[in-house]
């Protein structure tokens, strides 16, 4: 390929010299890589989108770079040009990035500076500096398959194979952290000697295990919501406006429902999972088929809203349903989350003796957090569970039903 009519104008320029992108001679250029090794999980139309967007490009530069927690090799940015298309330019944050993450610029110093403009230089975030929250829903914890590495097999949801396999994603830096902590406790070049204070669900809190992603340092989260809801959370700033385009692409292509300015990290992150919103779940609570799924319906909407009052005000709509299975859902709910205003709204209206009664129980005294072990963790790297002063809490390891406890008993 010859050399590109802009090249010259965007090589030269001291804005894109300064951000340190080590551009190749024309006759340097080469073929990308056949395929992307993330280190997620995968389908086949993700793939095809990978593989035509692969076809025929051409790397001509890298850098800057990023370092990654306790690895020898740092991130480093690859930039490509279509040889049908050399008007664009295409931006890989890592060499590593699924092709359906690459951004398309126009060719000029200033959208080179914008496309890198949240990930380098890199920026020591912590959640106050996080403007946006996304949560979606992965499946219920009994029905959720994971991969297990040393073998390729898909396995029950479990916390050791779940940091095993987010580990080896090439999206996210080294090191996770439980409910204990509300920010990364780890130093930007090692999680040596931290990961055992770091690994205690906080009792009270909603279990979880989240991870910093590399580029653009936002906080990823799955979480298990009542012993039996699974979501992924994304903390986060809103990308830049070019990478919007690709996510947006990305949802019509491949039938995915990211927000559109969800960072490429945490979308790369979540390849493989399930992520369903709101809009993909509303007809649970709007035309259930049945009581039982606008039960679990509820379930479910309850931790999506996690976090948002005004959104679990919404669940007030439930309180005096007519089935006495769905009340009791909604219950279960105001005990999990302690919505003191929806256990008094049900008491008001609340027919069945045995259930006003507990729940009268609950607005007097109070429930007790729940010590379920959510990610079945062993206690080898410190507590599972501790209270707000370190103290260990004993865990409960139930093996029975996943559905959540009746308002009014605790374990």
């Amino acid at each position: 390929m010859t050399q590109p009519p802009w090249w010259e104008t965007v090589t030269k320029d001291p804005l894109t010299q300064e951000l340190g992108i080590s551009w190749r001679d024309p006759e340097s250029f080469e073929p990308a890589a056949e395929q992307a090794w993330t280190g997620t999980m995968s389908n086949a139309r993700l793939d095809s989108i990978d593989y035509a967007r692969r076809r025929r490009k051409l790397l001509v530069g890298t850098g800057p770079e990023v370092a990654r927690r306790d690895r020898q090799h740092p991130s480093r940015v690859h930039w490509y040009v279509d040889a049908d298309e050399p008007e664009l330019l295409w931006c890989s944050l890592d060499r590593s990035y699924s092709a359906w993450l690459w951004v398309p610029i126009e060719p000029t110093p200033q959208a080179v500076a914008e496309v890198l403009s949240h990930s380098h230089p890199r920026t020591p975030l912590t959640r106050l500096d996080m403007s946006a929250t996304a949560r979606g829903f992965l499946g219920f914890r009994n029905d959720l398959l994971i991969p297990q590495v040393e073998t390729d097999d898909m396995v029950p949801f479990n916390g050791a194979d779940l940091d095993t396999y987010f580990t080896g994603v090439k999206y996210l830096d080294d090191g996770s952290w439980a409910s204990n902590r509300f920010d990364d406790p780890y130093d930007d070049d090692s999680v040596a000697g931290s990961q055992r204070r770091a690994r205690t669900q906080r009792l009270g809190r909603i279990p979880s295990k989240s991870w910093r992603t590399l580029h653009s340092r936002s906080y990823l989260s799955i979480e298990v919501h009542s012993r039996a809801v699974v979501c992924a959370k994304a903390q986060y700033r809103p990308s830049p406006r070019s990478h919007r385009t690709v996510v947006s692409r990305l949802n019509t292509e491949a039938e995915t429902d990211f927000p559109i300015d969800l960072p490429l990290d945490v979308v790369g992150a979540l390849s493989g999972f399930q992520f369903a919103r709101e809009r993909d779940l509303i007809h649970n609570l709007t035309s259930p088929e049945n009581n039982e799924q606008l039960a679990s319906g509820i379930q479910i909407f309850a931790a999506l809203w996690c976090g948002d009052l005004r959104e679990s005000y919404r669940l007030r709509d439930y309180a005096a349903h007519e089935d006495a299975d769905v009340r009791l859902a909604t219950a279960q709910v105001a005990n999990w989350y302690g919505y003191r205003f929806l256990l008094e709204e049900m008491a008001l209206s609340e027919t069945d003796p045995g259930l006003r009664e507990s729940l009268e129980g609950l607005i007097i005294q109070g429930g007790s957090p729940d010590t379920y072990n959510a990610f079945s963790e062993s206690a080898t790297d410190g507590p599972v569970i501790a209270d707000s002063n370190g103290a260990p809490i004993e865990a409960f390891d139930g093996s029975g039903s996943d559905a959540p406890i009746p308002a009014g008993e605790h374990a």
